[in-house]
């Protein structure tokens, strides 16, 4: 018909998928909540080392946080072909206390600990953006 306007339709957004790969499930539970606080995230939370590779398969993340004890995890998830590209954070704990930085390390933004866990969770946020 002429003259009628179509309506605006609302931007449709998808949010961020995340996921979270410890084996202290307190860890990822806190670190789950304070991503779905923030909005725009959908985190899946993996205490197995072995399941969290099948989960990558098919929840395909846009950021991996794996626990920094987890070892070889960051090379068996780059050899999934799409996740070549998505970022993994290794979160670990200091050797020292009272070290804290942050930068670009061979191309890879990083953070020293101490950081409390929110600090972490915003600077990961930040990297997603």
């Amino acid at each position: 018909m002429l003259g009628m306007r179509r309506r605006a339709t609302p931007l449709m957004t998808f949010l961020k998928k995340i996921l979270l790969v410890n084996h202290d499930p307190e860890v990822t539970c806190v670190v789950r909540q304070l991503f779905e606080h923030a909005g725009h995230y959908l985190v899946r939370e993996e205490t197995d080392d072995h399941l969290a590779l099948h989960v990558a398969r098919w929840f395909r993340p846009d950021l991996i946080v794996i626990d920094g004890g987890s070892g070889s995890m960051e090379a068996e998830f780059k050899t999934i072909p799409f996740l070549t590209n998505i970022p993994i954070v290794s979160l670990t704990v200091a050797p020292q206390k009272g070290v804290v930085s942050s930068g670009v390390l061979s191309g890879y933004s990083f953070f020293a600990t101490p950081l409390s866990i929110d600090e972490a969770v915003r600077g990961l946020i930040d990297l997603l953006r």
